[in-house]
C-alpha cells in the first residue's frame, strides 16, 4: 500500500512516524512552517512547501508523484485540507471521500440545509449565509437578538462573534463583513462534543464529552480549553449520541470515516446542533 499524507500540524500534535508500519511507502507533503522534527527517514519521500494553504503547486507535485508512487489513499485531518484531499482523490482515481461529501462538512450553510427538517431529535438553529450588513439586519428582524456569526468554511472556533445588541452590530459593522457569514440562531447552554469511527459504513464507535467553558468563549483570553468525557451511567450520554446519530445517517459520510460533532443542551434539555466535522478532533 502506498499513502500520501497532506500535513500542516507540528509534530507534537500530530505524528505519522508509526505509518511505515501499515504501508510499504509514505509520501510526507508537509507545511515547511512544521516539518521539523518529523524524523524524515520514516518516509519514502518527503517535501515542505511555503504558503503551504493557498499554493496549488501542492497539488501539481502530489500529482507527478503518483506517477511515481501510485497512491492507495490519502490522509489528511486539519480541516483545511479536507477539500484539497477530495479533489485529489477525484482527479486520482483514488477511493475515499469525494469533493462532494468534503464540502457538505466544510461549509456549515450546505451542512444544514441538508439536516434541516430531517432531525427529530436534535434542533437545528435557524440559519441565513449573510453577505452583507443587509443580510445581517434581515436575519435579525426575522430571529432577534442574540445571534452568534461564523466564518462559512472556518475551523475550531476561529472568527465566532457573538451579537447580543444594537452596540455589538455597530461594532461588528465598523470592522466590515469581508467573507461569507453563517449568521445562526443563538442557544444558550452546555457545550459537548461527539466523536467517533465509522467504518464501511457501520458506526463502530460514538463518545461524548462535556467542554469545560462553551467555544464560542475562544475569543476570550481567559477562555479554558478542554472536555472531560461522560460517564456510561449519564443519562445525557445516551440522549446525546442519539440525537448526533440522525445526523451522522442524514449527511454524506464517506464509507470509513472519524467524525467530531458538537451540540449544546439547554437548560430545558434540548439538544441544539452546532456542527460536525469529518476529521478527527482537535
Amino acid at each position: 500500500m502506498s499513502i500520501l499524507i497532506l500535513n500542516r500540524f507540528p509534530y507534537i500534535w500530530k505524528n505519522y512516524n508509526n505509518f511505515n508500519k501499515i504501508a510499504d511507502d509514505v509520501v510526507f507533503i508537509s507545511d515547511q512552517k512544521v516539518i521539523e522534527p518529523y524524523f524524515t527517514d520514516s518516509f519514502a519521500h518527503y517535501e515542505s512547501f511555503l504558503n503551504f494553504h493557498n499554493n496549488d503547486s501542492v497539488s501539481l507535485r502530489v500529482k507527478d508523484l503518483h506517477e511515481t508512487f501510485k497512491f492507495d489513499r490519502i490522509v489528511a485531518v486539519s480541516e483545511y485540507d479536507l477539500v484539497r484531499a477530495a479533489e485529489l482523490r477525484e482527479n486520482l482515481g483514488i477511493s475515499g471521500q469525494n469533493v462532494q461529501s468534503a464540502m457538505q462538512f466544510r461549509n456549515k450553510i450546505k451542512m444544514k440545509k441538508a439536516l434541516e427538517k430531517k432531525c427529530q431529535k436534535i434542533r437545528i438553529p435557524k440559519f441565513k449565509q449573510v453577505e452583507d450588513i443587509f443580510d445581517l439586519l434581515t436575519f435579525i428582524d426575522e430571529v432577534g437578538y442574540p445571534i452568534i456569526l461564523k466564518p462559512i468554511d472556518g475551523a475550531g472556533a476561529a472568527g465566532i462573534t457573538l451579537l447580543e445588541n444594537e452596540s455589538d452590530l455597530w461594532k461588528y459593522g465598523r470592522e466590515g463583513i469581508h467573507h461569507k457569514i453563517d449568521a445562526e440562531q443563538f442557544f444558550s447552554g452546555e457545550e459537548y462534543h461527539i466523536d467517533g469511527v465509522i467504518e464501511d459504513r457501520d458506526l463502530k464507535l460514538i463518545y461524548t464529552s462535556k467542554y469545560l467553558e462553551p467555544m464560542f468563549h475562544y475569543q476570550d483570553q481567559k477562555f479554558v480549553s478542554g472536555s472531560y468525557m461522560l460517564q456510561q451511567d449519564n443519562p445525557l450520554k445516551s440522549k446525546i449520541e442519539e440525537a448526533m446519530k440522525e445526523v451522522i445517517v442524514t449527511l454524506d459520510f464517506p464509507e470509513s470515516a472519524v467524525f467530531h460533532g458538537e451540540c449544546l443542551i439547554t437548560e430545558s434539555e434540548e439538544i441544539i446542533f452546532i456542527e460536525i466535522a469529518c476529521r478527527p478532533g482537535g
